[in-house]
């Protein structure tokens, strides 16, 4: 049997006798045995006391059995042993706990039918601890109470829960899900903040605000139940979901706040009320929808302006470069900072200055004559499209691209990459390098871009031509693909899987805002074999659109669901089909 330092356990000032020691170590286990109804039978036992209404054990496996009634409070003598403590189990007829914070070892807890409430910071950083079963008597969760719980994946909450402190479940991180129960009539700020792997969240049907910072940086946050009734999202209520494509804004909402979906990246589908929708001024877009799809696609083209290189920002991501000197993507305006995909550096550009604001930064397409020195996040490395196997420090002519990893660095050829001229030293910082002819008429990329008659070497990016069947497409950023912008006003329209520009052949991978929009489109046939992309409102406008058929598509999928809803929104009575 082993032996607590008899002061460490009694925090008293005297020593018992041995004999007086072993009687209380059997008092102690008759009334664990007697009154507790939760026992360690296997386990040696190693220690325990009575505290005022409690009377504890502990055993040589690492578990705690705490039993009496009513509030188990901190600063009881056990704490003193929190670094062995594995599992908790806690007896009937205790109704609050609190005071386990820290306990970093700590896997599994168990807990009475008779528990009422779960204190504040009851267990802060608790990073062992997996899995919580709430029995459905618990009323209310504390002030942080499980902040920083790293290992938590997987917690109930109780029908009978009506009071959430905040920041209860901050940080997190394993967190995947949360369906909180009807009967809260309120959810506090930050209670999520940081819960980086939560995928799915359902919210309270009375609760009409969602507060500042409650969902902040979840950034595998997919799917939000919005109540029904909710008039304000707060500030920062969504920052930073970085995953989150999609959100049906309820018709009762009123007021968005500052950077409410700030950084959401992948957010290009808000479906939101008429009213709503007209409410927000471009000041108000930007400062709830900044560095969101959603905002790129309601204000671009953008045209900007840093010194002397005016920048293009295309609704697809990408931006063109042409100009001065330096270029400072730092100082990009801060509605699209940070969600620029694809950068293009036009003539004239000598040097890039890239740090700031290249997280989604993924491909550079260097079209000028000078070196662009790269910037290497850690955890990624550029390549030259042409060779993925090395990292780059300094881009000539060509592409490079970002893929994960750190890799080796390229040592031959000066690591120019896609250059005629292989001489080039590394060690150039690009600003020696001479344009060479500057003048040669390419002022696209500092307006919007005009439609092109097609050319044997086919589209330029972000080019517009218009093809055979009264439609006009748009290149991609890389020129690899188009998308639909327009069609013409006729009783039948057709879009093509395909489209050919002087023996050039394009996947059409997306139908734009309003592409279609004809008072006369009656029927609409899609083959949406390469289509990874539908606006809400590609269709709005053509109300009397009445049927569409869908080629290569099945119903259900994404990119099914995505025609269904534009469909509809032009004329809810319109019906679809799916053909092979």
């Amino acid at each position: 049997m082993h032996r607590c330092e008899i002061e460490e356990v009694l925090g008293r000032g005297y020593t018992m006798n041995k004999k007086r020691f072993v009687w209380l170590s059997l008092f102690l286990m008759v009334l664990a045995l007697t009154f507790g109804k939760k026992d360690v039978q296997a386990a040696e036992f190693v220690c325990g006391l009575t505290e005022d209404n409690i009377t504890w054990s502990l055993y040589d496996d690492g578990t705690l059995v705490i039993n009496g009634t009513g509030k188990v409070e901190e600063k009881r003598q056990y704490n003193v042993h929190k670094s062995q403590i594995k599992k908790i189990v806690i007896g009937e007829g205790i109704t609050d706990i609190e005071g386990f914070s820290d306990y970093t070892a700590l896997e599994e807890v168990e807990l009475p039918s008779t528990l009422e409430g779960i204190g504040h910071s009851a267990f802060i950083r608790c990073s062992s601890l997996k899995e919580v079963e709430l029995p459905e008597t618990v009323k209310y969760i504390g002030i942080s109470a499980f902040l920083g719980c790293t290992s938590l994946e997987k917690i109930n909450f109780p029908d009978s829960l009506n009071i959430l402190w905040h920041y209860a479940f901050s940080g997190c991180t394993s967190l995947k899900s949360a369906i909180l129960p009807y009967s809260l009539s309120d959810v506090p700020s930050g209670i999520f903040h940081g819960c980086t792997s939560l995928e799915k969240v359902r919210l309270p049907r009375k609760i009409s605000k969602i507060k500042d910072d409650t969902f902040g940086g979840c950034i595998s946050l997919k799917d939000v139940e919005m109540p029904l009734e909710l008039y304000e999202i707060s500030d920062n209520a969504f920052f930073g979901c970085q995953s989150l494509q999609e959100i049906v804004i309820p018709a009762s909402v009123e007021y968005f706040g500052n950077n409410c979906f700030r950084n959401c990246y992948s957010l290009s589908n808000i479906e939101m009320s008429d009213k709503l929708f007209s409410s927000l001024t471009d000041k108000a877009k930007k400062q709830s929808f900044a560095n969101t799809k959603w905002y790129v696609e309601q204000t671009t083209p953008f045209i900007g302006k840093i010194d002397e290189c005016t920048y293009v920002i295309n609704a697809d991501c990408s931006m063109t470069v042409t100009g001065g000197d330096d270029f400072k993507f730092y100082q990009l305006d801060w509605g699209y900072s940070e969600i620029i995909n694809t950068l293009i550096i036009g003539p004239n550009i000598k040097s890039v200055s890239l740090n700031y604001g290249t997280e989604n930064l993924e491909k550079i397409i260097n079209k000028s004559d000078a070196l662009i020195r790269l910037w290497t996040p850690k955890g990624y490395s550029w390549c030259d499209i042409n060779d993925q196997s090395c990292k780059i420090k300094e881009l000539g002519k060509g592409t490079a691209i970002r893929v994960e990893g750190d890799l080796p660095e390229k040592t031959e050829g000066g690591s120019q990459s896609g250059s005629s001229e292989s001489g080039s030293q590394s060690g150039n910082s690009g600003n020696g390098s001479q344009s060479g002819n500057a003048g040669n008429g390419d002022q696209a990329a500092s307006e919007k871009v005009n439609i092109q008659q097609a050319e044997e070497t086919g589209l330029k990016p972000n080019a517009k031509a218009k093809i055979s069947g009264g439609i006009t497409v748009q290149a991609s950023a890389d020129g690899s693909s188009v998308r639909i912008i327009s069609a013409e006003n006729k009783k039948k329209l057709t879009i093509p899987a395909t489209v050919k520009v002087e023996g050039k052949e394009y996947p059409v991978t997306e139908i734009a805002k309003k592409a279609v929009t004809g008072k006369k489109v009656a029927q609409l046939t899609v083959d949406a074999r390469n289509l990874t992309k539908v606006h809400k409102d590609a269709f709005k406008g053509a109300n009397k659109l009445s049927k569409m058929t869908v080629k290569k598509a099945k119903k259900g999928t994404k990119i099914a669901k995505q025609l269904e809803k534009a469909l509809k929104r032009a004329n809810k009575k319109a019906k679809i089909s799916y053909k092979k």
